[in-house]
């Protein structure tokens, strides 16, 4: 275990307060946390983990080294067979929570900016590599939807058969509102993530957040 188990009604039981700067850091890390995932409150081999990542076995094994060595993974069964007896893995707790003060962020702002600074960079290299396939010079467009909602988008668009999207959304809402548009996003996302994978299937990558203009109170 790298930290205490923690009990709160808004977290999985038996989540683990992460202590060890070693591990926060790593967790803190998009790229790196998404190793871990494969063995979250489950049991996979490094094959089979390595598969689902689609990475080279060889690197995994770097990185179940690091996570054992932090108390992140453990082996939880070893199956015999001919020649090298497969062991499984599985996370030391359900869940992980990295206090702020265990990062060393100066500010809680910059350790999100920080932390979604990979991810925001490749969402935006993937969603460039897709614009630049249009005939026309690339650049962003603004205009007046209604009355209410202007908007700004990378031109040209790609056409409807097209997958890359993108849109920035700022208008004035409710609490009421606003906590239905998040339930409604969060709805769409999980119901999507639900969906059995589809054999030879390109990926996506998926960027939904929210955060309240106004007052903090309102959040």
């Amino acid at each position: 275990m790298t930290g205490a188990e923690l009990s709160s009604d808004d977290w999985p039981e038996g989540t683990c307060v992460v202590t060890s700067p070693d591990a926060a850091a790593l967790l803190a890390d998009p790229a790196r946390r998404a190793l871990l995932h494969p063995f979250l409150d489950r049991t996979s081999s490094l094959a089979g983990a390595a598969r689902e990542l689609d990475l080279p076995l060889p690197r995994l094994h770097y990185w179940a080294r690091r996570f054992l060595n932090l108390g992140l993974i453990e082996v939880v069964d070893v199956r015999k067979r001919a020649g090298r007896a497969v062991r499984l893995y599985r996370s030391t707790a359900r869940a992980f929570f990295v206090p702020f003060e265990a990062s060393s962020a100066e500010t809680f702002e910059a350790k999100l900016v920080r932390d979604e600074a990979a991810l925001q960079a490749r969402l935006s290299a993937l969603q460039a590599r897709s614009l630049r396939q249009g005939a026309r010079s690339p650049g962003t467009l603004v205009w007046r939807v209604d009355e209410g909602l202007v908007r700004a988008a990378a031109f040209p668009r790609q056409p409807s058969e097209g997958v890359v999207f993108g849109v920035w959304f700022e208008r004035p809402l409710g609490k009421t509102r606003a906590l239905a548009l998040k339930a409604e996003l969060l709805a769409l996302v999980e119901r999507y993530a639900a969906l059995p994978t589809e054999e030879d299937a390109g990926g996506v990558l998926l960027r939904v957040a929210l955060a309240p203009t106004g007052r903090v109170e309102d959040a």
